[in-house]
């Protein structure tokens, strides 16, 4: 996936991270959770964005632990530095790097995390496959992607009523796809052939909430590189009526007060060396 579709909505989650951080918390503190992190813990988070799961993990290994956070956009590290000023956290570094072709070359680490970005990884066996042979045995890595559409209603919502109006919509090859690990059998047998042992899954509920379903369209306009996709080439009268048709569709989910609430289902998997 381009680098650039990342850097470009990095701003977005600046403006929008009060929702993003307090929805996507309990999913970090799970991660952290399924690999047993404990103080002293060295954790390496792929696909960290703007540091997350790494500040949580970061949090909770202390002083003598050490947490590394990658990422591709240059413009969501950024935003992850500023956070860790904020913190005064002291036992965290970011890199910026191509996840495909990233080899991590340091001493074996306790664990490994990433929260949504493994859904991006074109070729999952060998990287995954590299991810173990970081690991210290016995160590463990824990990921949480999403599941299919119609149980992730931030992303498909308004999908339909979108499609009805001006016909299927094509994303762009290679553009990237949300939901592409939604099937749990696709990952685990990733998982199993990559080497990895104690494989296990459950699901979790992500609950999301915005003022209106104004709010909501331009949520997802600003930090969703997938959904911003759907616009490409097209005129600007009709992104302007794609954007109000989904907010229609939102206003019709909104409760009484306006406000919208959607519970988003995530999978997260665990795995040890």
């Amino acid at each position: 996936m381009e680098t650039n579709v990342w850097n470009e909505a990095a701003a977005g989650w600046k403006i929008w991270w009060p929702i993003i951080d307090k929805a996507g918390k309990p999913v970090s503190l799970k991660l952290a959770e399924l690999c047993k992190l404990k103080p002293g813990d060295k954790v390496l988070d792929l696909a960290t964005g703007p540091g997350e799961p790494a500040l949580t993990a970061a949090q909770i290994v202390g002083e003598k632990g050490f947490v590394l956070g990658v990422d591709a956009s240059s413009q969501m590290l950024a935003f992850a530095k500023n956070r860790t000023q904020s913190l005064n956290l002291k036992n965290i570094e970011f890199k910026e790097c191509n996840l495909q072709t990233y080899h991590y070359e340091s001493d074996p680490i306790d664990a490994v995390l990433c929260r949504w970005g493994l859904m991006f990884i074109q070729d999952l066996r060998p990287f995954l496959t590299h991810i173990r042979s970081i690991l210290k045995k016995g160590g463990m890595a824990a990921f949480a992607v999403w599941s299919t559409p119609e149980k992730v209603p931030m992303m498909s919502l308004g999908m339909e009523e979108i499609q009805k109006k001006y016909g299927k919509i094509e994303r762009p090859p290679g553009s990237p796809d949300p939901g592409k690990l939604a099937d749990p059998l696709i990952l685990k047998e990733a998982l199993h052939e990559s080497g990895f042992v104690k494989i296990q899954w459950e699901k979790m509920l992500v609950e999301y909430e915005w003022d209106s379903a104004e709010a909501f369209t331009q949520f997802r306009y600003d930090i969703s590189p997938p959904f911003r996709t759907i616009f490409s080439g097209k005129p600007e009268e009709m992104k302007k009526e794609i954007l109000n048709t989904l907010t229609e569709a939102a206003r019709s989910h909104a409760r009484q007060d306006g406000k919208l609430v959607l519970q988003n289902e995530t999978l997260c998997f665990s795995a040890a060396h």
